[in-house]
């Protein structure tokens, strides 16, 4: 089966259909942006771009997100991060940096689209989690900078001294601590 030619034919049919009270509308209504339908299939059609790699991680993030949200809520930092450190690395052949790269691309693309509230840190935790469960171990980072007399913390996951699910020169605007270790004693 051609998914992406099912997709496009179901939106393509959705576009003929009309509302029964009014014959000018589209089938939701007269609300319902025209370019919905056409944004729909730009958005199907980066999912099928993906790799199977990135389309089964872009799911675990959906249902990953919100968990390890409401775990951090529930039990804290402290406890979230010995819970991820309890985690095995998975045997088998190590991501290349492009591919951890791709990773964080889907699990950002996931964070963009999932249910509840986001943060970077549980953006990154689950980052760094599914690159274990890769066979790949990241350094997630979290860094702080005082902007007018107020605190900013960010974190992101490095991959070979480069961030992959952040901009390239997030270290020089955020000040990292040294690894998770030095993040445990301060905690």
């Amino acid at each position: 089966a051609d998914f992406p030619k099912i997709f496009n034919g179901i939106i393509a049919a959705s576009d003929n259909f009309v509302c029964a009270h009014r014959g000018d509308a589209p089938l939701l209504g007269s609300w319902y942006p025209s370019v919905m339908p056409r944004a729909f299939r730009r958005q199907i059609a980066r999912l099928w771009s993906y790799s199977p790699i990135q389309r089964v991680v872009l799911l675990k993030s959906l249902v990953l997100l919100p968990l390890v949200w409401l775990f951090m809520r529930i039990g804290g930092l402290q406890r979230t991060l010995r819970w991820l450190a309890r985690i095995p690395v998975s045997r088998g052949k190590q991501l290349s940096r492009n591919e951890a790269g791709a990773v964080g691309d889907a699990v950002n693309t996931a964070a963009a689209h999932a249910f509840g509230p986001v943060t970077c840190l549980s953006r990154s935790l689950v980052l760094y989690l599914l690159l274990k469960r890769l066979a790949t171990l990241g350094d997630l980072r979290i860094g702080v900078r005082i902007v007018e007399g107020k605190l900013f913390a960010h974190a992101w996951v490095e991959y070979g001294d480069v961030p992959i699910n952040d901009f390239p020169d997030v270290a020089s605007r955020y000040a990292p601590f040294d690894g998770v270790e030095a993040l445990h004693a301060l905690i």
